[in-house]
């Protein structure tokens, strides 16, 4: 008889191993269930460069590579539970984190500045977290063990002058407890109008569309087709760039000839896509 129930136990534990989700409903083990961030797999930014590793706790993002009428950006973190999994809906707490209010110079050991920070304000540079759409998300649905909360981002003009840091971080209510000393309780978003060469360019694309500026950058984006916002460029060979060469020439030359003079970078210069010497 003994034999028989050891064996019935057996078949139990091997079904709840091979199971997604162990089912657990009991009032106590409640108490003991947490969250965290988990990072998903970002692909690579413009520089070919990992975005996001499981530990990674910031992202950078840019509204540069995105035309002018794109105005919000979604950022989603994935939040995920340990312990129990309960057959109830259990909402969750996610704040901001301000610690630099104002625009605030930050230095090394040897007082030189190495960077500058300044915190996103609500409802000017992202949408408030009590908005009812992102609200709505910050819930884990009954028998689920993961949310995923979009972070909406707001193209406000002052991120063209400098970037700004949004610090969010998990926070402890009835349903949930979060360990403050761990990084997975938080997430930093810096993001920017601001425009940058990027890697590509330098590497390859100097020798069919000419000189970098921030003007041609953002021509680019508002008047081609090229998908700027990843790192395919990367990988083109000469056929690729001669190909959006020519469709920038005469996207170019169409701007042209609705306006009274060329189009001009930032430094006076005339635009063109092709190689300068100078």
């Amino acid at each position: 008889m003994m034999r028989k129930i050891y064996f019935l136990l057996l078949i139990v534990f091997l079904v709840a191993c091979n199971s997604d989700k162990i089912m657990l409903f009991d009032v106590d083990a409640e108490n003991s269930a947490a969250l965290r961030f988990v990072n998903a797999d970002m692909g690579t930014d413009l520089s070919g460069n990992a975005l996001r590793g499981e530990n990674d706790t910031t992202q950078t993002v840019t509204f540069v590579v995105r035309k002018e009428t794109y105005l919000i950006d979604t950022i989603n973190l994935i939040v995920t539970t340990s312990g129990p999994v309960l057959n109830k809906e259990r909402v969750f707490a996610i704040e901001q984190v301000v610690e630099y209010p104002k625009f605030t110079y930050l230095y090394d050991e040897h007082n030189n500045v190495v960077d500058s920070v300044i915190d996103a304000v609500a409802g000017v540079h992202y949408r408030p977290l009590d908005d009812p759409y992102t609200a709505s998300f910050l819930r884990i649905p009954a028998g689920e063990t993961q949310s995923v909360v979009p972070i909406l981002l707001l193209r406000s003009k002052d991120l063209q002058e400098r970037p700004y840091r949004l610090k969010l971080r998990l926070v402890p209510n009835e349903n949930f407890a979060v360990d403050f000393d761990a990084p997975s309780k938080v997430r930093i978003i810096n993001f920017s109008d601001i425009p940058s060469m990027p890697l590509y360019w330098e590497k390859d694309a100097v020798w069919f569309f000419g000189r970098y500026s921030a003007t041609k950058l953002r021509f680019m984006v508002n008047y081609s087709d090229i998908d700027l916002s990843g790192s395919n460029l990367l990988n083109y060979g000469a056929a690729d760039f001669t190909y959006y060469q020519k469709r920038l020439q005469k996207a170019l030359m169409e701007y042209n000839a609705t306006q009274l003079t060329p189009l001009k970078d930032e430094t006076g210069r005339t635009m063109v896509f092709q190689y300068e010497l100078n």
